[in-house]
This record gives structure tokens, C-alpha cells and sequence, in this order.
């Protein structure tokens, strides 16, 4: 990988490094879709929904879940990254179901 390796230059380290990596790349024009779509519905006046997606699902689902997977359970980085990316997809997925939904409508 030679992207990362202008920063880490352990072999170990970049081979820690490159999985979760790739699965940040692969999940990003998703992640793109629910941060545009965070915005829509600020600028829409949703601003509550806003509020409240951003503040429960990382200290609700995402901390919690990264906990158990990785300290707890010891399945390692990779799950925790797994479990960062489930987390990202199922934030923009009620941001997009929301938008579909014309609840923001006046």
C-alpha cells in the first residue's frame, strides 16, 4: 500500500492497517450518501432527527457494540472496524429512509 506507507513505515503496523482500511474505502460513497443527507435534512429543519441520530447512534450503538466486540469478546481492530462501518451504513440508511419519507415536508 504505498498510501499508508508515506506514514507507517512498520510492516507490522501496515499490515495491521490495510484491512480496515480497504473496508473504509469500499463503504465510503455510502458514508457520502448519509453525510450529505445529514446535511439535507439540517438545512430542511429536521434539525431534532439530526440531533438525535448523531448523539444515540454513536454513544448507543457504536460505543457499545465496539466494547463488546473488541476488548470484551477480543475478536481484534478489524471487528471494531467492522463494527464502525455497520454503524456508518445503518446512520446513513435512516438518513435516507428518512429523506424518502417526505416527513420533512413543512
Amino acid at each position: 500500500m504505498v498510501g499508508m506507507a508515506g506514514f507507517l513505515h512498520d510492516p507490522a503496523t501496515l499490515a495491521v492497517a490495510r484491512t480496515p482500511l480497504r473496508l473504509l474505502a469500499a463503504t465510503m460513497p455510502l458514508d457520502a450518501i448519509g453525510m450529505l443527507l445529514m446535511n439535507a435534512h439540517l438545512g430542511a429543519g429536521r434539525t431534532t432527527t439530526v440531533l438525535e441520530v448523531t448523539t444515540i447512534f454513536p454513544w448507543g450503538i457504536f460505543l457499545p457494540a465496539a466494547l463488546v466486540v473488541g476488548p470484551l469478546a477480543g475478536f481484534g481492530s478489524t471487528a471494531v472496524w467492522l463494527v464502525y462501518v455497520a454503524y456508518r451504513v445503518l446512520q446513513a440508511s435512516v438518513f435516507v429512509i428518512g429523506w424518502r419519507s417526505r416527513r420533512w415536508v413543512g
